[in-house]
């Protein structure tokens, strides 16, 4: 099969050959008997033709299967050809297994806490209203709520005390020394 190069050739010869066989056994047969042919001698060749006809069918099927592979390659061939005609043309990348990366935890910004020894010596003088204006009197200086006494937050004036907070959230009660209780820090 590797003689022909033309699939059609093949199709033709394949066609052709079992009428050439026939006509090549029967008239060997007659050439062998003298002119005459018996009965077996047709059922051989007949029965050869058979063979010839069952073989022909599996040629036939193996063409067809070769011209299916041959149109096949042909597209491929095409394919590749388009692919190196094309300038942005770019293959699919090949899988790759990536390994699982899990992120770092996100840190939380939380203050950074201070370690004092003790809090700050302050004195609550007094405390003052007008109207809705609550100020409380500390060291000698005037306070309202929400502001910096040192590096403190005034988070809270009450009657006779105020509510001190550290940066690392520690609270801290300042009572006025006129109150019936001890003046100084109390634990909130």
């Amino acid at each position: 099969m590797t003689m022909f190069k033309d699939n059609k050739a093949l199709a033709v010869l394949l066609a052709i050959l079992p009428v050439v066989v026939v006509a090549s056994l029967v008239l060997a047969m007659t050439a062998r008997s003298g002119g005459s042919v018996s009965m077996p001698q047709i059922m051989e060749a007949e029965e050869q033709a058979l063979q010839l006809e069952k073989l022909q069918a599996a040629a036939k099927a193996n063409v067809a299967a070769t011209q299916q592979l041959a149109s096949k390659v042909a597209k491929m061939r095409q394919g590749a050809e388009v692919a190196s005609l094309n300038p942005f043309y770019c293959p699919p990348p090949a899988p790759v297994s990536v390994p699982e990366v899990k992120a770092p935890p996100t840190p939380v910004n939380r203050p950074v806490p201070v370690f004092r020894s003790a809090w700050p010596k302050l004195t609550l003088d007094g405390i003052m209203r007008s109207g809705q204006t609550v100020l409380a009197l500390i060291n000698g200086r005037l306070y309202k709520v929400n502001t910096k006494v040192g590096d403190l937050t005034l988070v809270d004036i009450g009657q006779n005390q105020v509510v001190l907070e550290d940066i690392d959230g520690t609270r801290r009660i300042l009572s006025c020394a006129k109150d019936s209780r001890s003046a100084g820090w109390g634990q909130d």
